[in-house]
């Protein structure tokens, strides 16, 4: 039955797309490729040159239910500030998301993480055929990362790439999944998880983390439009407050945080990621509690993390750019330039 709640709109592909710069560089790794230089008459009467271009990758992770033509629009977004930047960008399961399948959320993540990983790999070997030593080990550092992380949706995930980025400090690149059935393809590159991590420099939160609470999960419930049959909608509300309310009482019995508790908790206090972290949000957003919000950011703000705030008075949930396209393009124009590639 559960599996027919979702038939009028069909889910989203748990998918990650690579999508390659909108600009080629040169050899330098800082200009657009070009097979003639210009003359000496050019660089003295022509107009002043562009600022260097910077590779980066920023990853996209969607909302419950965005299809990756809502996400093309972001695509575009950083295309135009960074039109170098090679970008990722998914969308988890619905079912995952919806419920909080932290097995299927975290394989996701790691998925991402190993098309982080490649994309590093791609640009190691690149280095090392420029270099006069093929034995040479140049450094990925240059190659910084953007995260880009959509209401809970993308929370969810981000929290399971935190989880995976820990594991790996007690594990190395040798660790293995949950089934034991296979192993990372991180443990296969010449970079390794190891810079992926290090190469994250800074994060944006769109509408997101939500504090999980059953009035917010009702709400995305309504808005999501994953569901259009009305009748089907008050039957899955009436069944997401039991079971959620089943898995409340079963925690206190065991004397031990709810699981998606736990998600919030991680989030507040991660001390493995201490970069600089964006948060755009609206106040009438029924899906964000503002308040816990605010006291989220605040934390944050009191562990030393430097926090870039957005707000607007009257955009819905993870519509901010559709309405305010002008303020929302500056700010992350800005973000990017102060933390990504100052």
């Amino acid at each position: 039955m559960l599996k027919s709640l979702w038939a009028t709109k069909r889910p989203t592909p748990a998918l990650w797309r690579q999508i390659p710069p909108r600009i080629s560089m040169d050899s330098s790794g800082i200009g657009p490729s070009s097979s003639s230089s210009p003359s000496p008459s050019s660089l003295v009467d022509g107009p002043p040159p562009p600022p260097p271009l910077k590779k980066a990758i920023v990853v996209l992770m969607g909302w419950w239910g965005a299809q990756p033509r809502q996400l093309d629009k972001y695509v575009q977004l950083y295309q135009d500030i960074l039109p170098s930047a090679f970008i990722i960008a998914g969308t988890a399961n619905p079912k995952a998301i919806f419920w909080y399948d932290t097995v299927e959320l975290r394989q996701f993540a790691r998925e991402g993480l190993e098309a982080a990983a490649r994309t590093l790999e791609q640009e190691h070997l690149q280095q090392q055929k420029k270099t006069a030593s093929p034995s040479s080990n140049p450094s990925t550092e240059d190659l910084p990362i953007l995260v880009h992380c959509f209401s809970n949706g993308g929370a969810f995930v981000w929290h399971q790439m935190i989880q995976v980025l820990e594991n790996h400090d007690k594990e190395g690149d040798q660790q293995q999944e949950e089934d034991g059935s296979r192993r990372l393809l991180l443990d296969h590159t010449s970079v390794g998880i190891s810079s992926v991590r290090s190469n994250i420099r800074c994060q944006i939160y769109d509408s997101s983390p939500a504090y999980p609470a059953l009035d917010t999960g009702v709400a995305a419930l309504e808005g999501s439009g994953m569901i259009r049959s009305r009748f089907l909608l008050i039957v899955v509300k009436c069944f997401f407050v039991m079971v959620n309310g089943f898995q409340a009482i079963w925690s206190q019995f065991q004397n031990r945080p709810h699981r998606i508790f736990q998600f919030w908790k991680d989030l507040v206090e991660d001390k493995s990621n201490n970069i600089p972290q964006g948060f755009i949000y609206s106040p009438i957003d029924r899906m964000v509690n503002v308040d816990h919000l605010q006291t989220f950011i605040q934390e944050r703000q009191n562990r030393g993390i430097t926090v870039s705030i957005l707000t607007f008075p009257d955009s819905p949930h993870v519509q901010h750019y559709r309405y305010h396209p002008e303020a929302y393009k500056n700010f992350v124009r800005d973000f990017v330039h102060r933390n990504l590639i100052p």
